[in-house]
């Protein structure tokens, strides 16, 4: 409809150029957050700031435009659709959105979000809103035909720097890239940005390529089918090659997983299609196939290392056998008293009157010599332990890891990610995964799950998730191997993320608009390839978190879905 132009037209925008914006902000860091980062007070930002705040700006242009064209535009009959179950669902989630900022408790972060993420409770409304928007509208063949154009540009050029991050070309090490992600920066200041030797290209990180491919490759494809140009569909083809080789580079496995998973459904449910469109399906078959082995060479056979991971049978759940690999079972910390448990060892370390050493009750002797103690028993020999009279220092290490305590006014601390002491506490652990699992994303899960349960109705607060997650929990990084100081800033996985931050009743919602997208009836060709596309997103999303820098482009997939008018749409 004329009157839906410019709505569809900052939808546009926000899907093909805010994905693709870089430009270096130098971001003052609050006292709060000034805790994560040590002694640095600015921040540079390259991904996230700008991203958030033209999304918010361009959202509310949007949502506001819906307004006026609902209340004047709009004859009654039309008006009358608007009042369907699953518009009730956006606003109650609106509605929890609301009640959870109500209730959150670093309401100065998490408004706007935490530094270097910037998707607070204002990024999160504006999900909502885009998602309404995208939802509402009337689509025609050739809207959708635009919004695969618009994707298909903004892909092939994202992607294409992500190939250069492989090739060791890195386009935004140029000197002209450089002055562009500058351009909002005093003129002396001289700060290059990291590449990486994975593709990332402007979405911040290698494992987001895999969300935002899931997301993109359907609307290509889609796109490539119905062109009724050549310049289209050469356009098409070669968005479809690049993104591709984009996700290739970035060896995203959550990727690769969310890729096979919506191929798979095409084939299942569009198999009876497929010989109609099988030159596309040649064509389309052919670069992947050719982008496999190539990137696979360029990479000297990573590809398919990671590939060839995906089918191994890997430890997912707890698993005992790893036992002999951990520094200590637990940790148990009182006063002045420090218990190490090892199999059927425990091992006392009491304050009193100096450092007194127990194994099973039984005092152990021991010199110190140059600050390190040296056991009368061969048990312990594979403790190597070093205590500091003066300071009150006590540091153990077994197979490279450490782990220090010190004696402050009587009290026993730890030392923790950035060098601080604090009391030892044990935090509440899940223990359903082994820690190990998926880089690491094992014991964050563990330490994630339990957070649900903290404020189970509210949440804890959108992007405040580094504030409650136990980040001193020392002993279980180092038993899963896990770096010491690395700050845990999300849970790597979308639907903890939600429920966490917004509630489990706000979860729910989120996950009932997910599943009617899925059972979604398929009157052609397109809802199936929308589906499939969804499908491998929620794949994607087990392992991989929002981000600003793709997960606009889901809430409009989303609505775009859940569209009527799809499946009025004869595209074939």
């Amino acid at each position: 409809m004329q009157k839906e132009k410019l709505l569809k037209f900052i939808l546009n925008v926000l899907v093909g150029v805010v994905p693709a914006i870089m430009l270096l902000k130098l971001v003052q860091i609050d006292p709060i957050t000034k805790l994560l980062y040590g002694d640095t007070a600015i921040v540079a930002d390259f991904f996230s700031f700008y991203k958030s705040k033209i999304i918010i700006a361009l959202s509310l242009l949007l949502f506001f435009s819906f307004i006026f064209t609902v209340v004047f535009h709009y004859k009654k009959r039309e008006f009358e659709t608007l009042k369907n179950k699953k518009n009730y669902i956006i606003l109650s989630m609106f509605i929890f959105i609301m009640i959870s900022f109500a209730f959150a408790p670093l309401k100065e972060i998490s408004s706007y979000g935490l530094v270097d993420r910037y998707e607070g409770y204002y990024i999160w409304i504006s999900y909502l809103m885009i998602l309404l928007v995208t939802y509402n509208l009337h689509y025609t063949k050739k809207d959708l035909m635009i919004h695969g154009m618009v994707v298909s540009i903004s892909s092939a050029w994202i992607s294409a720097i992500g190939i250069t991050n492989v090739l060791g070309k890195d386009l935004l090490q140029t000197d002209l890239f450089q002055k562009v992600i500058l351009m909002f920066e005093p003129k002396n200041v001289q700060m290059v940005h990291k590449g990486s030797k994975l593709a990332s290209s402007t979405l911040f990180n290698s494992n987001y390529v895999g969300s935002y491919v899931a997301l993109v490759l359907p609307l290509i494809t889609i796109f490539i089918i119905n062109a009724e140009k050549r310049y289209q569909r050469v356009l098409g083809i070669i968005s479809f090659a690049l993104t591709i080789i984009f996700l290739l580079g970035s060896q995203s496995r959550a990727g690769y997983l969310g890729i096979i998973a919506s191929f798979i459904y095409i084939v299942f449910k569009l198999r009876k299609n497929i010989l109609r469109h099988i030159k596309v399906v040649l064509v389309l078959g052919l670069i992947v196939i050719v982008s496999v082995v190539g990137v696979n060479t360029i990479t000297n056979g990573k590809v398919a290392k990671e590939l060839l991971s995906l089918i191994k049978v890997d430890t997912v759940f707890n698993d005992e056998t790893l036992s002999s690999a951990i520094m200590f079972d637990d940790i148990n910390v009182d006063v002045s008293d420090i218990e190490l448990v090892k199999g059927d060892q425990y091992i006392k370390y009491i304050f009193f009157n100096g450092l007194n050493v127990y194994l099973n009750d039984e005092k152990i002797e021991y010199e110190l010599t140059d600050n390190k103690i040296i056991y009368k028993d061969d048990r312990l020999s594979y403790i190597d332990t070093y205590y500091n009279e003066l300071t009150g220092e006590l540091k153990f290490k077994v197979d490279n890891k450490r782990i220090e305590f010190i004696l402050i006014n009587n009290q026993v601390s730890v030392k923790g990610v950035r060098g601080e002491y604090f009391k030892y506490e044990d935090p509440v652990v899940s223990k359903i995964f082994e820690d190990r699992f998926a880089s690491f994303r094992g014991y964050i899960w563990n330490r994630s799950i339990p957070l649900l349960m903290d404020k189970p109705l509210t949440g804890i607060g959108a992007d405040v998730y580094v504030f409650k997650f136990p980040q001193n929990e020392i002993l279980g990084r180092l038993n899963s191997g896990m770096r010491r100081d690395v700050i845990v800033d999300k849970p790597h996985n979308y639907y903890v993320q939600v429920g966490i931050s917004f509630g489990i009743p706000f979860l729910l919602l989120f996950l009932s608009l997910n599943i009617l997208g899925v059972i979604k009836k398929e009157k052609n060709v397109t809802i199936s390839i929308l589906k499939a596309g969804l499908i491998g997103f929620l794949v994607v999303s087990v392992f991989n978190d929002s981000n600003v820098s793709y997960a606009l482009i889901y809430w409009f997939y989303l609505g775009l879905l859940l569209n009527k008018s799809m499946g009025e749409i004869d595209l074939y």
